[in-house]
């Protein structure tokens, strides 16, 4: 189970009820010039493997 959270820029992940990133500042990390989205699409990369979702929610903050 994922648990991802975006709030002002900044996102957290939940991997199995275990913190594995906390406040991670998305900012930082765009292209200088470029600003963040304020919508769009939300893609999920795989490598190959099988890959399946279930119960996938979004919801606005």
């Amino acid at each position: 189970r994922i648990q991802l959270t975006m709030k002002e820029g900044k996102v957290a992940v939940v991997l199995n009820g275990k913190k594995v990133q906390d406040n991670m500042d998305l900012a930082a990390k765009k292209p200088k010039g470029k600003k963040l989205a304020d919508s769009g699409k939300i893609a999920i990369q795989d490598h190959g493997q099988k890959f399946s979702v279930r119960n996938l929610r979004v919801k606005k903050l």
